[in-house]
């Protein structure tokens, strides 16, 4: 058998080395892929001081591709840890960078701690890895003060309202409305973030329970449980309207399928403001909104957060006197410092609205080159963020499309989705938490179907 050349096998050898090299590579990785976007690193470890109660870290990406890339969502392994992109999408230019933030929640905990985060973008999805080590320190001690606490309360249901447990649990005012009273009165223990695993997750446990279930367990409590009465009567604290107010808002946030508001007949449940020169008429189940100066169709129903507002909106273009593709507007959890009514009888005309402090969305504004975010602040200004003043073609208009679009006012955000993809967020430093919904374009053709306002 003839002899390999001595070069060719000098060549072939440090082919066959690199391989090597590649698959040992691969093997202390664990067989991970490699990242899609250039992060100053995919695993961090902090060391946590006696006492902290959050650990904060920050990984900073570059785009080292060919094209500019949006980062949609950043993942977290489980509800302790929170992610902050800088923006809802995130766009990183070609060659740009920028940094997400992450924050664990380290209270009740000790020892290692292991998480991870899934990033996920248009060029695909990236694991970034936190190892945490918390020492024993003062929280522990919370910890077994939160245990006699508990152990108090299994002894008497009422003791909540009673000695050093009064500054928690009993409010120096509940407020008026059902939301402000649970807020007030409840979330302390049933929305907490380190809720005890003896008391209920409501959206879990009220699924579909009717007045009569929430009126006994607010009035009465339960025997061999935490949860007290809250009746008066009962040795509570809440009154007799206010146990129905807050029995009325628990009832319509977990008893029911959203509420729809049709078109069918005519336009009783809206409020119509419209500069000279359009029209708004009901026609086949459908609001059809024809607009020359400006218009604002408010839903009379006053809204209270937490709520989600969704309907499916057309953008006619078929040579019509109106029809220009731009502006499918909207304002949600609007109010006028002015008054406590509904903020009606302006003229349609854009700037009249400036005074509202609410939550504004412009999708396909400006001839439809922008979809903005603004937050009204009621005293005439509102402030657009850069993350909130999207350009890109994907996030406007196209003619003739129909979209089904989602409002929300959750737990302190203002959320606003496309086609089931969040376009645009607000963590709100001062919540809107009621407030009016109302329908708004200027110089367009809307077909406008099934409004449906969900708690």
């Amino acid at each position: 058998m003839p002899c390999m050349p001595p070069v060719r096998l000098f060549s072939s050898l440090i082919v066959w080395s690199a391989m090597a090299c590649l698959l040992v590579a691969a093997a202390a990785r664990g067989g991970e892929a490699a990242p899609v976007l250039d992060w100053d690193a995919v695993e961090k470890e902090y060391t946590a001081r006696p006492g902290e109660v959050v650990a904060n870290f920050e990984f900073t990406a570059t785009n080292r591709t060919a094209a500019p890339v949006l980062v949609f969502e950043a993942e977290p392994s489980c509800g302790c840890t929170t992610a902050q992109l800088p923006a809802h999408p995130w766009p990183l230019a070609r060659g740009a960078s920028g940094v997400l933030k992450l924050a664990v929640d380290l209270i009740g905990k000790h020892g290692v701690l292991e998480k991870s985060v899934e990033v996920r973008s248009s060029v695909g999805n990236d694991t970034l890895r936190l190892r945490i080590i918390i020492p024993e320190g003062p929280e522990t001690a919370a910890m077994d003060r939160r245990a006699g606490n508990t152990r108090i309360a299994r002894a008497n249901r009422q003791a909540v309202f009673e000695g050093a447990c009064v500054s928690c649990h009993v409010p120096a005012n509940p407020g008026r409305t059902g939301a402000e009273i649970f807020r007030s009165t409840c979330a302390i223990c049933h929305e907490s973030p380190h809720r005890a695993s003896m008391v209920p997750d409501l959206a879990e446990r009220g699924a579909g329970k009717n007045a009569d279930y929430w009126t006994q367990w607010i009035e009465s409590g339960r025997e061999d449980s935490l949860m007290p009465a809250f009746a008066a009567r009962n040795h509570g604290i809440l009154a007799r309207d206010q146990v129905a107010r807050l029995v009325e808002y628990l009832t319509q946030r977990h008893g029911g399928a959203p509420r729809t508001v049709g078109f069918d007949r005519d336009l009783a449940d809206w409020s119509v403001e419209q500069a000279p020169g359009g029209s708004v008429a009901v026609r086949d189940g459908a609001l059809i909104i024809e607009d020359e100066g400006g218009c604002t169709v408010w839903l009379r129903q006053k809204l209270s957060a937490p709520v989600e507002i969704s309907y499916d909106v057309t953008v006619v273009a078929k040579d019509g006197p109106h029809d220009r593709v731009s502006d499918v507007n909207c304002f949600w959890m609007a109010t006028d410092p002015k008054t406590a009514a509904m903020p009606a009888g302006r003229s349609g005309k854009f700037e009249d609205y400036d005074s509202l402090r609410t939550y504004y969305v412009g999708m396909g504004g400006n001839d439809n080159t922008t979809t903005r975010f603004r937050r009204y602040a009621g005293d005439g200004t509102k402030p657009l963020r850069p993350e909130h003043d999207l350009r890109a073609r994907p996030f406007l208009l196209e003619a003739n499309a129909t979209y089904h679009l989602r409002l929300v006012a959750r737990d302190g955000r203002a959320e606003f989705w496309r086609n089931g993809e969040k376009i645009l967020s607000y963590a709100d430093p001062e919540p809107l938490r009621e407030g009016w919904f109302g329908l708004r374009t200027v110089h367009s053709h809307l077909e406008i179907r099934q409004v449906r306002i969900a708690p």
